[in-house]
């Protein structure tokens, strides 16, 4: 599964970095049918070369997911799931603005509901 995140400064009106930051998930929400599926998240293009990730946080206590990969400067990272049952797994994406120092909260909506007959 590919995802593209998109991440910017902005003056005002922000999502995230009390309203100083923007950002944005493609697909908007994540739904993992499988489990042990590999997620690859990647910041597109457009997303300035000063932000880069450095964790993968979850709430879930049973560990969905796999350690993170970080490749091509931390712009990249891979992982794969880890949990077959079904339930909404709350999931952040923390980048660091190099320019500025500041961490930015991007969470994406990630549901967790594995087809058994896949």
């Amino acid at each position: 599964m590919n995802i593209q995140l998109s991440v910017a400064k902005v003056e005002f009106g922000g999502n995230t970095g009390e309203g100083q930051y923007f950002y944005a998930f493609s697909p908007q929400t994540v739904i993992i049918k499988k489990d042990h599926s590999p997620i690859q998240i990647e910041f597109t293009q457009s997303t300035a070369a000063n932000f880069e990730m450095i964790s993968l946080l979850s709430s879930d206590g049973q560990a969905s997911f796999t350690s993170p990969v970080y490749s091509k400067g931390n712009r990249h990272m891979e992982l794969k799931t880890n949990n077959p049952g079904q339930r909404l797994i709350n999931v952040s994406v923390v980048v660091k603005d190099n320019s500025t120092g500041q961490l930015i909260n991007c969470d994406p909506q990630v549901l967790n509901d594995p087809d058994p007959d896949i």
